[in-house]
């Protein structure tokens, strides 16, 4: 990972394991993570560009309020005003949003009524949060509207649906699902003839809930990230077993294709608002680190022809 990109934190120095999950605030200043700090999950302040630490904002599982944060499906993000982030948490009985002060570290949590909350993502318009609730076997996308205080089902069938992440106007949202060819989420089949393990990318307009496919491959895609000021998602794929950062199709003709070929894999990214750099969470040395790589949309130009098998 060391050859493609510059590493942020380093694990090893740390004396941790996992430095995941980046999200960097829209003025480019400032990366949120999570972090561990013995069993511990924290979330931790650096400079975008240095890596140096700012600030400890967030001690996980030492107070009710963040008994757990969430770890295997996580998700900060930043307010438009790079002044708040938001994050799903366990708190007491149930799943909350927290909304962090930056500055005063003062938070506001609210309960939204579903056995499972994750993956929180802000809209570029201030006032909507896409997060994924489970309710039962079956996660959907939901918005959460500040002004409010109410939730909104955007999907709503028996898929699972995880990753939310707005486009630049906050009229889309891309989000990673199971639901293969069955892309309105229609299903009249026998559920053990679907194959739940195959994950691709989709887009639904937040408004009228209308999803569309991004990817159709035999492998897995997930995290999907929205460039800020291109109509581009980068994601990461498990083609040939690693996961690396991947491009979707440039027209019908062309196929998806990896901008990055690590081999102890990569995962989470998050790009910055004028597309200048792609933070990412990378394996290596037995831990996991934070890695940005410059100009990541200079790179979507068309690959040369290969067979993908």
């Amino acid at each position: 990972v060391d050859d493609i990109a510059k590493r942020l934190t380093d694990h090893k120095k740390a004396k941790n394991v996992y430095n995941v999950s980046p999200s960097i605030s829209p003025d480019g200043g400032q990366i949120a993570y999570l972090t561990n700090n013995l069993s511990y999950f924290d979330i931790d302040l650096i400079d975008a560009v240095t890596g140096k630490k700012i600030k400890k904002l967030i001690k996980g599982s030492r107070s009710l309020d963040f008994e757990e944060l969430k770890f295997l499906q996580p998700g900060i993000s930043w307010s438009p005003d790079s002044k708040n982030i938001v994050v799903a948490a366990k708190a007491g009985k149930s799943d909350v949003l927290h909304f962090i002060d930056i500055e005063t570290k003062k938070s506001k949590k609210y309960e939204l009524g579903l056995d499972g909350v994750f993956s929180a993502a802000w809209s570029p318009n201030g006032s909507d949060i896409a997060f994924v609730g489970q309710s039962g076997a079956s996660s959907d996308i939901y918005i959460f509207n500040l002004d409010t205080e109410q939730k909104r089902k955007i999907t709503d069938d028996v898929f699972s649906d995880s990753y939310p992440s707005w486009n630049s106007e906050g009229t889309e949202i891309a989000f990673v699902s199971d639901r293969g060819s069955f892309i309105s989420g229609e299903f009249d089949g026998e559920m053990y003839n679907h194959d739940y393990g195959q994950t691709d990318i989709y887009t639904v307009n937040a408004n009228d809930g209308f999803i569309k496919r991004i990817t159709e491959t035999k492998y897995n895609e997930s995290h999907p990230v929205w460039a800020n000021e291109e109509n581009i998602i980068f994601y990461t794929a498990d083609y040939n077993g690693v996961w690396n950062l991947f491009l979707p199709p440039l027209d019908s003709a062309t196929d998806s294709y990896p901008i990055t070929n690590v081999l102890t894999g990569l995962q989470q990214p998050t790009i910055s608002k004028d597309n200048s750099m792609i933070i990412f969470a990378g394996y290596a040395n037995i831990g996991w680190d934070l890695y940005s790589m410059s100009n990541p949309c200079l790179l979507y130009t068309s690959p040369s022809p290969r067979d993908r098998g």
